[in-house]
C-alpha cells in the first residue's frame, strides 16, 4: 500500500509539472484533519485578517499559512488553457 501511494503521488506531481509547464491551469486537492480548538482559534485570526483595514493581503496570506500544513494530497485537476481576449 505504501509503495502504491508513493508511486501515485509521484505520478501526480509529474503530471502537475507537465500540465503547468504547458500553460494549463492545475488545482491540487488536499485535506487535513484539524483539532476543533485549533480551528476555532484560526477562524478568529482569519476573520481579523479579512476585516483588516491595513495590510489585509499580507494578513490573509499569513493566516492561510497557519492552516495549510500537513496536508494530504488527494490528487489534481487539470483545466483548459484560457486565452485572454482584449476588448478595444
Amino acid at each position: 500500500m505504501f509503495v502504491y501511494v508513493c508511486a501515485r503521488l509521484y505520478a501526480c506531481a509529474q503530471h502537475m509539472e507537465v500540465y503547468g509547464s504547458a500553460g494549463l491551469r492545475t488545482l491540487c486537492l488536499s485535506y487535513a484533519e484539524l483539532d476543533p480548538l485549533f480551528y476555532a482559534g484560526w477562524q478568529n485570526v482569519w476573520q481579523q485578517a479579512k476585516t483588516a483595514m491595513e495590510a489585509r493581503e499580507q494578513q490573509l496570506e499569513e493566516a492561510a499559512e497557519l492552516i495549510e500544513k500537513n496536508l494530504q494530497l488527494l490528487g489534481c485537476v487539470v483545466g483548459i488553457r484560457i486565452r485572454v481576449k482584449y476588448r478595444d
